[in-house]
């Protein structure tokens, strides 16, 4: 009876280790030495325990499946509640395209941008562009022409054939911006003016990816970066801008009596949205789709919902109905095969 409670005990644990596979099969991997580690230590501490507290144990594992994976990866429960189930395509990192007609005009561009931000930027711009139009007779004449080139040239940067991104200098503007108009006039997607200017002439190249200097989006609320994830080094600066989003929108949300179940969606959106390099660093991967974009949107009331929708197009992230889910079915064949080895070595210690 001692060795079936212990078996058992065994595979619920390694069960547990699997446990939300897709998105994480590179740290199972590197944490399966973990895993051994804690049952070796667990059935040591087994000796001095009688049956009953075993199967009382053994009990309380099976009523309580999260606990046994917090205890194993020694990870706060936050990260169950905001790691994606799935990891989505999100295009080539090196692609660029054209902006739409009302952003060309209202930016007076005619050079290609990263396809990613003219997905996530289009509804923004545009929502700006008639807003300043509807504004331009009350602003100083310098100080509109100075935000509408922070606006552009901040936000778009311009691909060229060697695979790198430039941001056009706009420093001239800057100047005009502290001098003309009214402090922090400037607010796009979380960025400022000041931060949007600090970009000026800056050129990254597209496919470059480096580790993050954050070991979380939002440490507080957001699950930790595994140990393989990089990020384009454009992108870099929209995950500082996240830390505080995270932070804000939650309490923002609660002081305005937002159902738990509708922040923890936001909060599990805002912690993934930011696109991450693919391991060969050639495509974007994203853990957030349209679908639950459209959820966490949905699920505000009225008037906050269409704040939101003015400036995110939930159709600039995949279609979780087509769009290509990524995984490796190599990776996750070789966690299998660790676990099923621990299996069948904690069955011959066992028996």
């Amino acid at each position: 009876m001692a060795k079936r409670n212990l078996l058992i005990i065994v595979i619920a644990l390694i069960g547990c280790s699997v446990n939300g596979l897709q998105n994480n099969y590179q740290r199972e991997i590197n944490n399966s030495h973990e895993l051994l580690k804690h049952l070796v230590n667990y059935l040591a501490e087994l000796k001095g325990v009688n049956l009953v507290e075993r199967s009382e144990y053994l009990h309380h594992i099976k009523k309580s499946p999260s606990l046994c994976i917090v205890s194993i990866h020694d990870e706060k429960q936050r990260e169950i509640q905001s790691t994606p189930s799935k990891i989505w395509l999100d295009g080539s990192l090196t692609s660029c395209v054209n902006v739409g007609v009302n952003i060309s005009s209202f930016c007076n561009i005619n050079y290609k941008v990263p396809e990613y931000l003219v997905k996530t930027l289009t509804l923004t711009l545009e929502f700006v562009a008639k807003s300043y139009e509807v504004l331009r007779p009350r602003l100083h004449t310098d100080c509109f022409a100075a935000i509408r080139e922070i606006v552009c040239k901040g936000t778009l940067p311009k691909c060229s054939h060697d695979g790198t991104a430039t941001y056009l200098n706009f420093s001239s503007s800057c100047s005009h911006l502290n001098s003309t108009c009214l402090p922090n006039i400037i607010h796009i997607n979380g960025q400022s003016g000041s931060t949007l200017c600090s970009e000026a002439g800056k050129q990254y190249t597209l496919n470059a990816c480096r580790k993050p200097k954050l070991t979380a989006i939002n440490k507080d609320h957001c699950s930790p970066f595994s140990n393989e994830i990089t990020y384009p080094t454009w992108l870099m600066a929209s995950l500082a801008i996240q830390e505080a989003t995270v932070k804000n929108t939650k309490t923002s949300f609660e002081r305005r009596n937002v159902s738990t179940d509708c922040i923890n969606k936001w909060v599990k959106f805002t912690c993934n949205r930011i696109p991450f390099c693919s391991l060969d660093q050639t495509s974007l991967h994203v853990g957030v789709s349209k679908q639950q974009c459209e959820e966490a949107l949905t699920c505000l009331p009225p008037s906050m919902a269409a704040t939101r929708r003015a400036g995110m197009d939930c159709n600039s992230f995949p279609d979780s109905n087509n769009a290509v889910v990524v995984s490796s079915s190599y990776s996750i064949l070789a966690i299998n095969y660790i676990n099923l080895f621990l299996a069948y070595l904690f069955t011959l210690l066992l028996f």
